[in-house]
């Protein structure tokens, strides 16, 4: 989940695990390919999900 914190304004990203040197150099090219493709999918959904979060609080402070 991202940072929640009433005093922290803008966009809060989530930090993705980062590969280790010795992991990536036992990975071949088609492993690293393959995780990149689930990082990237992992960010996107995440982006969604807090996309989809911000709209419903504007919707929620629109009802009041």
């Amino acid at each position: 989940d991202g940072i929640r914190d009433i005093g922290v304004t803008g966009v809060q990203t989530c930090a993705l695990p980062i590969c280790e040197w010795k992991e990536r150099k036992l990975m071949n090219d088609e492993d690293v390919r393959l995780k990149n493709l689930y990082l990237e999918e992992q960010a996107r959904k995440e982006q969604e999900r807090m996309e989809e979060e911000a709209r419903d609080l504007r919707e929620h402070e629109i009802d009041e």
